[in-house]
């Protein structure tokens, strides 16, 4: 049995009924699909029936065979109430609602109500409490479930019929229709009207709540092929929370994922065959496999572009594929689009000349919300959605204002993308820092280049088991270096397991380098220290004075103010801004009145003050202003950190320089889920490079399909630190990006640093070598002829055959021969000697070198001159070096008889 947990992070209740226990889980999809486990309740046994209710506190309500409701907390896990019933019976269903009502269903009894709905808040202070309403009828309930947003309860009835039940009133049905589909009801949550149920021998039936009063309530009924007369079992009905009709069932061991949609052909208020499926695929399990449960996965709860089904079997996790269908478009040449569905056509533009730019993003009105930056991302001023209504009467008039070729290319990302390999985007980070434009992807190039420092550098010392290189402020103080989702996060959060070695390792290491980093609270310093110097904010006071007279030279007087204040040196502020020019003294005299009258004066209000404070730290457009008109209206860091228009490099300074102990966690876990969400590539300073923000990453490239930045940040720690499979499918796509441009050599670098990035502490190359795509073989065996070493796969050099020596046997192959057939290789056309032979004069000035350069530049030199090389229009060969001489003064190929020019000259 497996229901995903309502609060959305990802998570899921398993009921193990092997072990007579229950899990709070999270999956780990990379590299290996595996339970995460963050809560086991023990000694729940015979579970037929769960329900969660999303509050603050995360209730789980767990009903069993002998009727017991078992009411758990997620917050508190060994927190456990549980209800009796009068008589003994199974308890079939359970359902909270949003009024935080919990409605049970229970087998049919002489004696006792099979229905009841009770207060929550009253069942957890105590487990006795009476039931609010119970239902008059004892016929048995099979399944409740509430209609998303309303009180109307749907029970399925043992007695055959399904009933509509308003619970403002009593528990009596206010409709209800005779059928044999009551089992395992649920609501579609895109359309609350439709809602499915089984049958006992297994076939699904979707129901319309609006015809229950007619004859018409049925929809569509889905027949179950898989039908086991003598044992026939359905486990589980999933509607998909993230598509809308996609249904989920689970009977007898198998899986099937079908698509439901409206028919657009019906007539308006006829009911009958108004869903049909749009497809249908199956998902078989091994027989001797056993699958216990399912429901819908997406790595991501805020994007969802790739959601799963997720299976149990035998146990263990396993994600099934979901494909949607492909939705047919097309452009004319005014830039319309045109799209199909079903046997409809979707014009997106009414005129017929619009420009580009006036072609409407779907109603991007319906869909700012969500799939925009949050506001509270630092990377969200750079996103604007906005649609233009200008109607163009004429086609003269559309041709004029149509964009030039120029301005959409060089927006497009493939555009940006080839402009930066060509100037050397790869891995050197500081050059990286310098080529982009964007502000945000500086700042991270920064940081990865001082992380990247830092671990070549060992900055960090032997840590044993823990390590803190590349990590951010997240992993650090939540002594978790292996964050893979939120659900770490919450579990990092409540666990105090390695406190005291987390924080003897960063004492340790604060110790060993001799640093002085200002924290304003004291407690978990060593934390607060280490995790400011993993985030590139670790200044001692003589590096903050020496940057703040920086700043000022360069006449950034606002921004060295902004850096004195969150150091907590507040009375630098005044004397900083009043060095800048007439504005900057204006506000510093303003500063300094109020930061006077707080310390030395004791009489009249500061209110007219702080409200004319508030006001300028939201007029004022630059950051840093803005932050300290935050701060001195009313001396509280948490105005300051809600001023977005500060980067979240500073925000994060802040948070650990200010901030108490459990407003920190609190802080650190909100701007993880906001920046993970929205993609902030500036975020990977808090989630650092681990799993965590690989998501992040991955959103990113949802949002600008920067596959290229992705797939260079993840190659310094994939695969070296972790494995993680959308890193290497960003890889792949960067790569085949590079060979459909013909930028081989480019590629060619790409893999060869990723190799070198690869390597860990002991030297050893992590990363599977790229297999060498090109290989000279023999023309008469069709074998290769140089024998490739691992050394020099991982190089793509090959390395000429030595004398004597031959992989195919006889010492008489002296490489000038195949060692696989003994036939000859063909000669140099320059020299006339074999292309295998090593003894072949080549043309050496060395005559002003030293020594040791001679024979180091003379030993690369003869290996590349050794190398073959072959003309691919006639096919003659040569050494390296003697083609190069030769075409270096000729252009014509050096076999007599031959015409072929060198189309390179």
């Amino acid at each position: 049995m497996l229901n995903r947990s309502k609060k959305r992070n990802g998570c899921y209740f398993w009921v193990n009924g092997s072990s007579d226990e229950i899990r709070y889980v999270a999956v780990k999809a990379s590299p290996k699909v595996n339970w995460k486990t963050h809560i086991i309740w023990r000694s729940l046994k015979n579970v037929k029936c769960i329900d969660s209710f999303h509050g603050n506190n995360e209730i789980l309500g767990a009903g069993s065979s002998t009727g017991n409701i078992s009411l758990l907390s997620v917050k508190h896990p060994e927190f456990q109430a549980v209800v009796t019933p009068g008589y003994a019976r199974p308890c079939n269903s359970l359902a909270f609602s949003e009024t935080e009502h919990l409605v049970a269903g229970f087998a049919k009894s002489r004696n006792e109500s099979s229905l009841k709905l009770w207060d929550l808040n009253s069942l957890l202070s105590d487990p006795k409490s009476s039931p609010l309403m119970q239902s008059s009828t004892l016929d048995g309930v099979s399944s409740v479930c509430y209609k998303k947003d309303t009180p109307l309860l749907l029970t399925g009835s043992t007695s055959r019929s399904v009933h509509i039940i308003d619970t403002r009133q009593q528990l009596d049905s206010v409709s209800s229709v005779n059928t044999q589909y009551y089992s395992n009801i649920v609501v579609d949550p895109f359309s609350p009207n439709y809602f499915a149920a089984n049958s006992y021998d297994g076939d699904i039936a979707i129901f319309d709540t609006r015809y229950f009063k007619s004859d018409n309530y049925l929809q569509i009924i889905l027949r179950n092929e898989n039908k086991k007369p003598k044992n026939p079992q359905l486990f589980a009905l999933k509607y998909s929370e993230w598509k809308p009709g996609q249904l989920a069932v689970l009977s007898n061991n198998s899986i099937t994922l079908r698509q439901l949609l409206p028919c657009v052909n019906g007539n308006e208020g006829s009911a009958n065959n108004s869903v049909f499926v749009n497809y249908e695929k199956k998902y078989p399990v091994k027989p001797n496999s056993q699958c216990s449960g399912i429901d819908f996965f997406t790595p991501s709860t805020a994007f969802p572009t790739h959601v799963q089904i997720l299976g149990v079997i035998n146990e263990q996790p396993k994600l099934f594929s979901v494909h949607d269908e492909v939705i047919p478009f097309s452009f004319n040449p005014y830039n319309d689009l045109i799209f199909s569905f079903k046997e409809k056509l979707y014009p997106l533009n009414s005129s017929p000349f619009n420009t580009l730019s006036d072609v409407p993003q779907f109603d991007v009105s319906e869909f700012v919300d969500e799939n925009s930056f949050d506001s509270s991302s630092s990377c969200s001023s750079k996103v604007f959605l906005t649609t233009r209504n200008n109607s163009i009467n004429s086609e003269d008039s559309a041709h004029e204002v149509l964009l030039s070729y120029n301005r959409v290319l060089g927006s497009d990302i493939q555009g940006t993308i080839l402009d930066r390999v060509k100037k050397g985007y790869q891995f050197d980070s500081q050059k990286n820092s310098e080529l982009v434009s964007d502000l945000y992807l500086k700042d991270l190039w920064s940081w990865i280049h001082l992380s990247h420092r830092q671990s070549e550098e060992s900055l960090f010392g032997d840590t044993g088991d823990t390590d803190f290189s590349y990590q951010g402020a997240l992993g650090i103080w939540f002594m978790d270096t292996e964050l893979t989702s939120m659900s770490d996060v919450f579990e990092a959060k409540e666990s105090k397991f390695l406190e005291k070695k987390i924080l003897r390792l960063a004492r340790d290491v604060i110790e060993r380098l001799d640093l002085d980093i200002f924290t304003s609270i004291q407690t978990k310093r060593p934390l607060r220290q280490l995790a400011l110097l993993a985030c590139g904010l670790g200044m001692s006071n003589d590096d903050l004075l020496l940057e703040i007279r920086r700043l000022i030279r360069k006449n950034e007087h606002v921004k060295a103010a902004g850096l004195a204040l969150f150091h907590g040196k507040i009375e630098n502020v005044v004397r900083i801004l009043s060095s800048g020019n007439e504005l900057e003294k204006t506000i510093s005299t303003a500063v300094a009145g109020y930061i006077t009258s707080q310390g030395l004066s004791n009489f009249g209000s500061d209110s007219l003050w702080k409200e004319m404070s508030r006001n300028l730290s939201t007029e004022l457009e630059d950051p840093y202003l803005r932050a300290i008109f935050a701060y001195v209206s009313n001396s509280d860091w948490r105005d300051v950190l809600d001023e977005v228009s500060l980067s979240l490099k500073d925000r994060l300074g802040i948070a650990l320089r200010f901030l108490p102990d459990d407003d920190l966690s609190n802080y650190l876990c909100d701007l993880c889920h906001t920046t993970v969400q929205s993609g902030d590539p500036e975020g990977l300073l808090l989630t650092g490079l681990t799993p965590l923000g690989m998501e992040l990453l991955q959103n990113y490239i949802d949002h600008t399909s920067d596959v290229q930045t992705a797939a260079l940040i993840a190659a310094f720690v994939v695969p070296k630190k972790f494995l993680d499979k959308r890193a290497e499918d960003w890889t792949e796509s960067y790569r085949e990006l590079l060979n459909r441009w013909k930028l081989y050599r480019e590629r060619a670098k790409f893999d060869i640093f990723r190799t070198e990035l690869s390597k860990n502490h002991t030297g050893e190359i992590t990363r599977k070598a790229t297999e060498p795509s090109i290989r000279i073989i023999c023309n008469f065996c069709r074998k290769p002829i140089f024998p490739f070493s691992n050394r020099n796969e991982c190089n793509n050099l090959p390395t000429p055959i030595q004398r004597g020596v031959s992989k195919a046997g006889p010492a008489k192959h002296l490489g000038k021969s195949c060692p696989h057939c003994g036939q000859p290789l063909p000669k140099c056309s320059v020299c006339g000697f074999s292309l295998g032979d090593e003894d072949v004069p080549q043309k050496d000035d060395f005559s002003q070198k030293p020594q040791n350069y001679v024979k180091e530049v003379n030993l690369q030199k003869s290996r590349f001159g050794l190398w073959f090389s072959f003309c691919l229009n006639c096919g003659h060969g040569a050494h390296a070096s003697h083609a190069s001489e030769w075409f270096s003064t000729h252009t014509i190929c050096p076999v007599p008889n031959c015409d072929c020019e060198c189309k390179l000259k």
